[in-house]
């Protein structure tokens, strides 16, 4: 945690420090953008991590609420989709859909639902090797409300890894030197969130990574 919050820190600091120096040793138009775009980047993924520590802080103190109401669980996923696909496409993974046209109304909070599959998402084209493929799938639940699954065909989780990608900041690889950079609460915050709407999540499978949510319908 200690080194998610640092690395972007750092970077913000040292950049600004060779802009401020401008003056003294003058840099190249490109490189004044290029320095000012590796701060935003490095502060917006910080800010990232700090809203995410503050939602599982209050998640677990009980005084988290949703701004829940009647939502096209569809629409939600579209969008979320949309944000994605750029992303995915850079990293070289498909990101594939397969949603049912007769999903039921949910009653939940949109923005809080984007953030669950947002965050599921994200995982998958992450910790997808490039050619891979990330599917997302949705379903009308047999005893009614939604079935929200997301795949990937990364390598998968054992159930101790699985156990430990669960806990906030856990860390399947929890190195320096681990190939993907991350907090350790995307999937925490993701099954807080579905567990406050009511919601059934089923943790992912240890081969083929799955994660179900089942979100109960108005």
């Amino acid at each position: 945690m200690s080194h998610e919050l640092r690395t972007p820190l750092n970077t913000v600091i040292g950049f600004a420090k060779l802009l401020g120096e401008h003056g003294k040793q003058p840099l190249k138009e490109a490189e004044v953008v290029e320095y000012a775009d590796l701060i935003r980047d490095a502060a917006t993924h910080l800010l990232a991590v700090l809203n995410d520590i503050l939602d599982i802080s209050k998640m677990q103190s009980g005084k988290y609420t949703l701004d829940a109401r009647e939502v096209e669980i569809e629409e939600v996923l579209q969008v979320t989709l949309a944000t994605f696909r750029p992303a995915a496409a850079e990293v070289g993974v498909a990101l594939e859909s397969r949603l049912d046209p007769d999903l039921p109304l949910v009653k939940g909070d949109p923005a809080k639902l984007r953030q669950v599959f947002g965050n599921l998402i994200s995982n998958a084209i992450k910790f997808t090797p490039r050619g891979g493929t990330a599917t997302i799938e949705a379903c009308a639940g047999a005893g009614g409300g939604a079935s929200v699954r997301v795949r990937d065909t990364g390598l998968g989780m054992s159930a101790e890894e699985i156990a430990v990608a669960l806990t906030p900041f856990g860390q399947v690889d929890g190195g320096r030197a681990r190939w993907r950079e991350g907090a350790g609460l995307g999937l925490p915050i993701a099954r807080a969130l579905v567990q406050l709407h009511g919601g059934s999540p089923r943790p992912p499978r240890a081969v083929e990574f799955v994660v179900v949510f089942l979100v109960v319908s108005v």
